[in-house]
């Protein structure tokens, strides 16, 4: 072998490791960066103690009570108890509720009410829907903020 082979084989070698520790500090910034949004998600977490719980209501209660009232405003909230972002949520969506005693807000079950997460496409957990009258007018799906879901309500 020659000195230029041996020099390019160098350079290669050289060049993979520089690509593996680029990847490496990528999925290290990427899994602080998480970690980072999780501790603050967290933090913001009100104590269970200082809510009361939303209503869960049945396929039937929605019928009559969501869809079927037409001068009513509701946020309904679709859930699963295996879901976590639900758990860190459901607080939030309490003093939501609190805040603002002219929206009834409930939830449902998904696992339980599986007519309703077909009909209303709530499969990414949790799914807020804000209804007026009886008719679906805005959902937001995932894990939002206060704000967020204020916006929701306007």
């Amino acid at each position: 072998m020659g000195k230029g082979v041996n020099v390019k084989l160098i350079l290669i070698i050289v060049g993979i490791i520089i690509a593996v520790a680029a990847v490496a500090l990528y999925f290290k910034i990427q899994k602080d960066d998480a970690d980072a949004a999780q501790a603050a998600w967290e933090s913001k977490v009100i104590p269970e103690d200082e809510y009361a719980g939303i209503p869960e209501i049945t396929e039937a209660q929605f019928y009559k009570d969501v869809e079927g009232v037409k001068g009513k405003e509701v946020l309904v909230c679709f859930y699963a108890n295996w879901c976590g972002p639900w758990k860190k949520l459901e607080p939030v969506v309490e003093v939501i509720a609190r805040e603002n005693p002219e929206i009834e807000v409930v939830k449902i079950n998904t696992d339980k009410n599986e007519d309703l997460t077909l009909k209303y496409d709530a499969y990414s957990l949790p799914a807020l829907v804000y209804f007026k009258r009886g008719v679906e007018v805005k959902r937001h799906t995932g894990s939002p903020t206060k704000a967020q879901i204020e916006e929701l309500i306007k």
